[in-house]
């Protein structure tokens, strides 16, 4: 399984001038936690609600007048779109965020895998692993035990 066919390909962006406020409306909006930055198409960051909260409300500033690139989160994290899935999942670990961008070869915006995006993964499995188990409990008590 490679990280093109889990993660959200719909990925709200906008350029280091755009304003917090502008952010603050796109993420409330897209009902999105996050908003990648992006320079001709090459992502450079990534802006969360939680940047957002942090770097900008608590620290008194103001959202009009804040641009992105003064607060975006860096390094930013990316996983190449032919790369495993288990690659991202550990290079989420790795560096601790919930969110990682993925890219094409040439290094373009392809999409944003998140923690969401790989709980559902893992939740399917272990759901058919559970279905497996209970299937083979179910054959063993018609059989009258195990061998």
């Amino acid at each position: 399984m490679i990280v093109a066919n889990h993660c959200r390909r719909s990925v709200s962006r906008v350029t280091r001038d755009a304003t917090v406020e502008r952010i603050a409306r796109i993420l409330r909006d897209d009902h999105v936690g996050s908003v990648v930055v992006v320079d001709d198409d090459h992502p450079v960051g990534i802006v969360t609600d939680r940047d957002i909260a942090v770097r900008v409300l608590a620290e008194g500033r103001d959202p009009r007048r804040t641009r992105v690139g003064e607060i975006l989160s860096r390094p930013l994290r990316t996983v190449a779109m032919d790369a495993p899935f288990q690659e991202a999942a550990a290079a989420m670990a790795r560096h601790g965020v919930r969110r990682i961008v993925v890219v094409t070869k040439e290094g373009r915006l392809y999409g944003v895998l998140s923690i969401d995006d790989l709980l559902v993964r893992y939740a399917r499995q272990f759901g058919a692993i559970g279905r497996a188990v209970r299937q083979e409990q179910a054959r063993e008590s018609r059989r009258g035990g195990s061998r």
